[in-house]
């Protein structure tokens, strides 16, 4: 009979589940949101409204530029509720 070591137990993790989720450099969540806002203010202002899209697209590239998910971290903060208690 063999020996039971750690290996026995081993899950193979591959690759694509430890990869972010990225698109054009940026977060997907961060990419969707500025999206969103683009096509909300084409609708309300103006079909120019794409060229502050743009801008925003590269200004999140810029910030994304060494760690690609800043912009998903920041959205992570921003939506966390600040609760105090008191137990």
């Amino acid at each position: 009979m063999s020996e039971i070591t750690v290996y026995d137990y081993e899950n193979p993790v591959y690759r694509v589940l430890l990869e972010n989720r990225l698109f054009m450099g940026i977060g997907l969540g961060a990419f969707t949101f500025i999206a969103i806002i683009t096509i909300v203010l084409m609708t309300v202002v103006s079909i120019y409204s794409v060229i502050a899209g743009v801008v925003l697209v590269i200004a999140a590239r810029l910030v994304c530029r060494k760690d690609p998910m800043t912009l998903q971290i920041l959205f992570d903060r921003l939506l966390t509720p600040d609760l105090w208690r008191a137990d």
